[in-house]
């Protein structure tokens, strides 16, 4: 339990959970044949990319 503390913490946890969220959301929508608003779409973007940017951080991936 005291993991679950950490992470959500350090907002791994919550960005993780929200990430997916946003893209199943957008998924289900798209597979409805439901527009899915600019709006989501852009904030999807955005929270991937922080998720995505976060973890190579914290792993020390380097680009160039």
């Amino acid at each position: 339990m005291s993991m679950f503390w950490k992470l959500l913490e350090q907002s791994t946890l919550t960005t993780g959970v929200l990430a997916v969220c946003l893209t199943v959301t957008v998924c289900i929508m798209s597979v409805m044949s439901l527009p899915v608003p600019q709006e989501l779409m852009t904030a999807e973007y955005i929270i991937l990319a922080f998720f995505f940017g976060a973890k190579s951080q914290k792993q020390g991936v380097t680009h160039g």
